[in-house]
């Protein structure tokens, strides 16, 4: 897949920059005066300032245009400088080119060929415009819009991929903040160990961005409050949502269990995201003290439970919805007494259902063989080891979704 900086490299080498033609003699085309400090209105995207008259004669502006090869549009105007359209040069070369194309237009003037196209105010926030423009197929050959004063004076003219590609320039400042908000919030990967628990934290976005979180806090002298959630949807606006989660779960007071937590975040959701989004999720309360486990899982179902050489499902509350879908929410919360040796595994289904060349899914499988084979292995060493694993199964196949885990042993 090509890149995205090449892409971008690709539609900049094509779009037409500003241009003031050098003084040089010019039978028709005239020059209109330039906005100055334009902001973030469309008019910051003006390519050119080129224009004629409607009573200008075709022939004398090909001429023209034959000596300034980079105009690729002209605004056409009144005998007021009022817009009227524009010409765009590819559609009066073509009619020129006919059989006898010069002999008939020799006395046709540019009202003949000018396209009444929608104009701009030129003070219009860039964003208002595209919102005006979503409906135009981009998919064809450039469009030239003109813009003008609120008189109705010709500006200058822009184009559709002009508007592209300042979009695009967007996307990408956009993408790369929350990328960088994100890495801080979400840890690609994170280890704590101590004389009871040893913990450690993965996570890789598919986009550089995405809906996966995991956290963990000290609650309290041997008392670990773990999370892991996966909200709907991808890029941009899941990580929007995992800033919300973070921020509430920053604030919260931990001694009031993982019950209340819960409730309190689904109220955030409720009424932040009004049911739009909703969050998937693993919330575990360890003592390690005594190896007392308070488990909710919130509609995820990948919470597991190493033991003895088996992987065991742990138990998923059948009234457990996830967060943010119901007003009402009472979560269900399960007990159960930690082993010395015991292995928590919390996943997203990023890992599990990512494919191969051949499209075969990685698997609960391959993950259980794997820790099968590492029990005397650190959790450290055994997050590298999986990783590696899962991307030699992939290979060049991209990801699918954002990859999390967690894994969490008790050791006594």
């Amino acid at each position: 897949m090509q890149d995205i900086d090449d892409i971008m490299r690709s539609l900049e080498d094509k779009t037409p920059p500003q241009i003031d033609v050098p003084e040089e003699p010019k039978k028709v085309l005239r020059l209109a005066r330039s906005i100055k400090d334009p902001g973030e209105t469309i008019a910051k995207l003006v390519n050119n300032r080129w224009y004629v008259g409607a009573g200008a004669n075709l022939l004398e502006l090909a001429d023209d245009l034959t000596t300034f090869p980079d105009i690729q549009a002209v605004g056409v105007v009144d005998e007021d400088d009022k817009v009227l359209g524009v010409i765009v040069r590819r559609d009066l070369f073509d009619l020129l080119g006919r059989p006898f194309g010069r002999d008939v237009m020799r006395r046709e003037l540019a009202s003949r060929v000018a396209q009444s196209t929608q104009s701009f105010y030129h003070d219009t926030n860039i964003f208002s415009v595209s919102e005006s423009l979503s409906k135009v197929d981009h998919s064809g050959e450039v469009q030239f819009f003109p813009l003008k004063t609120g008189t109705g004076e010709f500006v200058g003219t822009f184009s559709s991929q002009d508007l592209l590609i300042y979009l695009s320039r967007i996307t990408q400042n956009d993408i790369a903040l929350a990328r960088s908000i994100q890495s801080r919030i979400v840890k690609e990967f994170s280890y704590h160990e101590d004389e009871h628990l040893e913990f450690a934290g993965s996570s890789t976005m598919a986009k550089g961005v995405g809906g996966d979180f995991y956290a963990e806090a000290l609650i309290q002298e041997n008392r670990w409050m773990h999370c892991l959630c996966d909200v709907s949807g991808k890029g941009m606006a899941a990580s929007l949502v995992t800033t919300a989660l973070w921020g509430s779960l920053r604030t919260f007071d931990y001694r009031r269990g993982i019950g209340s937590l819960i409730k309190t975040l689904n109220q955030v959701f409720i009424s932040t995201f009004e049911l739009e989004k909703y969050v998937t999720g693993i919330f575990a309360d360890i003592n390690a003290a005594t190896g007392t486990l308070l488990l909710a899982d919130m509609g995820h179902g990948f919470s597991f439970l190493l033991r003895n050489k088996q992987l065991l499902k742990m138990k998923a509350g059948a009234s457990n919805m996830p967060i943010g879908v119901v007003h009402d929410l009472r979560p269900e919360i399960s007990r159960y007494q930690l082993e010395p040796g015991d292995l928590l595994l919390f996943v997203t289904d990023g890992i599990i259902e990512q494919t191969n060349e051949i499209g075969e899914e990685f698997g609960l499988g391959r993950i259980k063989q794997f820790l099968m084979e590492s029990t005397s292995k650190s959790l450290k060493t055994q997050r590298i080891e999986l990783m590696e694993r899962f991307h030699s199964f992939r290979k060049q196949t991209p990801l699918h979704d954002d990859v999390t885990f967690l894994m969490i042993r008790y050791k006594g």
